[in-house]
């Protein structure tokens, strides 16, 4: 393991666990550009501003790359809440044609974090009653969802993050960060299997 390695590992861990201690001679550059190639570089705002914070350090992180790194956690924040929304409508359009389903991976494992727009989410897996699949299409396609690839073991549904949140932006009157995601596409991962067998004899 090189040292940039140990140096963000380092970070990450003073700031899980608050016991800090001084690195030596970190390239702040370097290490950005490792947590960015593994998508946590919103986490690393957090752990360098706690780091930098509590050693008075702040005149040794460029400032671009403090402009870079607030921008990540800007941009990840309106991710995550814009997430939330999409995920909660998602559960109460099934919740009201009871529809048995259950959130998986990502959308569970983010509570366990300080802040759950630490953990970035591509997509929201989800488990439901295979027997319900078509009802399932209907619900996420009338949400605005796009039929992706629909196979016997998993559909994945994709919308524009830009065209979703823009349409809400003019209609609350604001401009909201849709700009920030003209590359984006949020994804929505429904595996197509039972949770138990009791949905077999239920339906």
């Amino acid at each position: 393991m090189n040292k940039t390695s140990k140096d963000l590992i380092s970070l990450l861990k003073m700031l899980l666990t608050c016991n800090y201690e001084k690195l030596d001679n970190p390239n702040y550059n370097e290490i950005y550009k490792l947590a960015k190639f593994h998508s946590i570089q919103n986490m690393l705002y957090y752990a360098i501003m706690a780091y930098i914070d509590k050693f008075s350090l702040t005149s040794q992180v460029e400032p671009e790359l403090l402009k870079k790194l607030a921008s990540d956690n800007k941009n990840a924040i309106a991710k995550a809440a814009y997430q939330e929304e999409e995920k909660e409508a998602i559960f109460k359009e099934l919740e009201a044609n009871n529809i048995k389903y259950m959130p998986m991976k990502g959308s569970i494992i983010k509570y366990l974090y300080p802040s759950i727009d630490m953990r970035s989410m591509a997509d929201l897996d989800i488990y439901f009653d295979d027997l319900r699949s078509a009802e399932v299409r209907k619900i996420l396609i009338n949400l605005g969802y796009e039929v992706e690839s629909y196979k016997k073991s998993n559909h994945l549904f994709s919308a524009s993050w830009l065209r979703t949140h823009e349409a809400r932006s003019r209609e609350g009157g604001g401009t909201g960060h849709g700009t920030q995601w003209q590359a984006g596409r949020k994804k929505l991962h429904v595996l197509r299997e039972s949770i138990d067998r009791s949905f077999r004899t239920e339906h």
